[in-house]
This record gives structure tokens, C-alpha cells and sequence, in this order.
């Protein structure tokens, strides 16, 4: 069965987070040994591939993680 494909709206979302990051970034994904570039990683967003879906999983955990935070923090 193929993974669930997130809206237009998250994936533009992720896309506009990995755009603000610096170019020279490599980012490596669940303990793989591979590692991949910020234009590699929206790519692979758009496509929303095995590695895309990791990372808008990643970005959308991080965004509700927000929301929880301490207010003294």
C-alpha cells in the first residue's frame, strides 16, 4: 500500500523551511549513512517520496512541538 501524500499546503510549508535554510547544508535522515542537500531534500519533498515524507514528518513534529512549549521557557 502507498504512504499517504500530505496536502499541497504542508509540502509548500516544508519546502518554505528547507528554502530558508542555508544552501550548504547536508542533512542526514534517520541513521542512514546517506545525507542530502536542502535542493536534494525539496525534491524529494515534492516528490513526497520515502525520504520527502520523513522530512515533512519531521518539520510538521517540530511545528506542533511549538505550540506545546512552556510559556517560561
Amino acid at each position: 500500500m502507498e504512504p499517504e501524500k500530505n496536502s499541497k499546503d504542508v509540502v509548500n510549508l516544508v519546502i518554505a523551511r528547507l528554502e530558508s535554510m542555508p544552501s550548504n547544508v547536508s542533512v542526514s535522515i534517520g541513521g542512514q549513512t546517506d545525507s542530502y542537500t536542502i535542493k536534494e531534500l525539496i525534491e524529494r519533498v515534492r516528490k513526497q517520496d520515502d525520504i520527502g515524507q520523513k522530512m515533512t514528518e519531521m518539520q510538521l513534529n517540530y511545528i506542533r512541538s511549538l505550540g506545546r512549549a512552556p510559556a517560561n521557557a
